[in-house]
């Protein structure tokens, strides 16, 4: 744990050392593509929401084992597939009587992980799945589009970068976090020896939200003083981009909690659920004290009119931040 740990706190510092005007931002490179949170297109990710709406109005739901969520993932599998990613499902029999739905696992074609399970790695996860009549666009469309723009700015770094990243969109995470816990479990000690970190994204864009980043270091287990760095990196990459932020206890009804016990570092953003917002945040942010960040959380009105762009775009922009600052570390200290 101790080399991991290191490996973290050196990918973290320039993140908590530089400011938007410091030089070293500057590669040298004229040729250099700009920073991976620069990279991103809030047009590309609506476009992905509105996509996973009007398959939700064509199936229902997505609801895990649906044929909405079925669709859903054939969308995203060939965007991920038409960027060169290597994309993969993992079959998952559940519940009573036995129906089917599958993890979507897709690994850059950067990095050497797509070749060699055991070569260092860094995953970004969010749960494809809602909940029953319900479009789910917040819980966990947010997720899901922030992810695949993640991986969409990715495949736009030059240079590329030389450690791999692979994307999981989980089924059943509504439905007690089966689809985390099965790809957990499939992995053999090399191949979870040679993750990185795990960074999730969760219900991004709350109407009434508030950027929030769970705190993964809280979880305990192995992978906690990594876990505490990589929080307080999410924060950081917040405060040096202008944006409050405040730091939720851990939680165990997402899909982190099953890297726990692998020694993972993990940690998550999320902008609320259906807890309400306080005074100080609405004073911070903007929005409504005393009323959940978001009112439709669960319901049928969890539709695109249920989001806050802005939200979504800046918490997207800290994964990014942290997710480079990330991949450069590793690089250099060869995983």
């Amino acid at each position: 744990m101790s080399g991991l740990t290191c490996l973290l706190l050196a990918a973290l510092l320039p993140i908590l050392a530089c400011t938007d005007d410091d030089p070293g931002d500057d590669t040298g490179d004229p040729g250099a593509s700009p920073p991976l949170a620069d990279l991103l297109d809030q047009d590309a990710l609506w476009g992905r929401l509105v996509a996973l709406e009007a398959l939700a109005t064509e199936h229902g739901d997505r609801l895990a084992t649906s044929a909405g969520e079925a669709a859903a993932l054939d969308l995203l599998r060939a965007e991920l597939q038409s960027l060169g990613w290597s994309v993969q499902t993992q079959e998952i029999t559940w519940g009573v009587p036995l129906r089917t739905a599958s993890n979507l696992v897709a690994t850059s074609p950067f990095g050497g992980a797509a070749q060699d399970p055991s070569a260092p790695v860094l995953l970004l996860g969010a749960h494809l799945d809602g909940v029953r009549d319900c479009a789910a666009i917040n819980d966990n469309g947010t997720g899901v589009a922030a992810v695949l723009e993640l991986a969409q700015g990715l495949s736009l770094l030059d240079p590329a970068p030389e450690v791999s990243v692979r994307v999981l969109l989980f089924t059943h995470e509504e439905w007690g976090r089966v689809g985390s816990y099965r790809y957990v479990q499939s992995l053999d000690p090399a191949q979870a020896d040679a993750i990185v970190a795990f960074l999730n994204v969760d219900m991004l864009g709350s109407k009434n939200g508030f950027p929030l980043v769970m705190d993964g270091g809280d979880l305990g287990g192995e992978g906690a003083e990594g876990s505490e760095a990589l929080t307080e990196a999410l924060g950081q990459a917040l405060a040096d981009a202008g944006q409050p932020w405040e730091l939720l206890d851990a939680s165990t009804s997402v899909d982190t909690w099953a890297f726990m016990d692998l020694g993972i570092p993990l940690a998550w953003v999320f902008a609320g659920g259906s807890e309400d917002k306080t005074e100080e945040q609405a004073q911070a942010w903007g929005g409504t004290a005393d009323v959940p960040y978001d009112v439709c959380y669960h319901t049928a009105c969890d539709d695109l009119d249920n989001v806050d762009m802005e939200l979504v775009m800046v918490l997207t922009r800290a994964v990014a931040t942290v997710t480079e600052g990330l991949l450069q570390a590793a690089a250099v200290g060869g995983g």
